[in-house]
């Protein structure tokens, strides 16, 4: 974890550098910040595996091993909102989703489960050399009371019979940064064309928007500082 985190704080201190002298576009910025989390997301990923066995304990769970030992991971990690975007910043949390691939059994899922929480911890966790990012994971299906690791059958469901229409915007914008990326594309792909199923001929698409949009006026604290909220902010985008 020490050793993650000085590599996270020497790349902050250059990105920030060049974002200082202005090198590049704000979008290329942008790309190198989302970039960074998603190479500190990974490497998380792969300490918790190793922490927690994953290798050998997948091979007890009955995972085929590859030809050269390794074990394959069948489970991504998607980055949703602005990571999902490359839009990620600094002053970013990082909006997390974990899916196992389909008919995943409920064992694997626990341990599944366990490597996510490991995860987290590894990239959240305050030490004394610091932290990386702060992680979200309240925008998977049925937010608190979802499971945190589901599989891509219970995603794809989920989408098709009870997603609401915010559900269905953040879904959109889902790219997988950690984990099995071929899985992943596949799954962003499938998803894709689910919303789109669902949600394309919504019979009040634009006026649910602005019900939205009106809620989160009458519930969000606005304060000019407030780059989410305020006029011109985030939300507004």
């Amino acid at each position: 974890m020490a050793l993650l985190r000085r590599h996270y704080r020497t790349h902050v201190l250059a990105l920030a550098a060049a974002d200082l002298v202005s090198l590049g576009s704000i979008f290329a910025s942008l790309d190198r910040w989302s970039a960074l989390a998603a190479r500190s997301v990974a490497s998380a990923l792969w300490m918790a595996a190793e922490g927690l066995d994953v290798p050998s304990r997948l091979g007890r769970l009955g995972e085929p091993r590859e030809p050269s030992g390794d074990t394959s991971l069948p489970l991504v990690v998607f980055g949703l909102g602005r990571l999902g975007l490359s839009e990620f910043d600094l002053a970013s949390d990082a909006d997390l989703l974990f899916v196992a691939a389909p008919a995943t059994p409920r064992d694997q899922l626990a341990l599944w489960t366990r490597l996510a929480e490991k995860t987290i911890e590894i990239l959240s966790s305050y030490t004394r050399d610091g932290t990386l990012f702060a992680i979200d994971t309240r925008l998977r299906p049925r937010g608190r009371e979802g499971e945190l690791v589901i599989t891509e059958d219970e995603l794809l469901s989920y989408v098709t019979e009870s997603a609401q229409v915010w559900e269905g915007l953040t879904y959109l914008k889902v790219a997988p940064v950690a984990g099995d990326i071929g899985l992943g594309i596949g799954i962003a792909s499938r998803l894709t064309v689910r919303l789109l199923e669902r949600f394309a001929s919504h019979p009040d698409l634009e006026g649910e928007l602005h019900r939205m949009r009106r809620r989160l006026e009458r519930e969000v604290t606005v304060r000019p500082s407030n780059t989410k909220t305020a006029p011109g902010g985030y939300y507004d985008v």
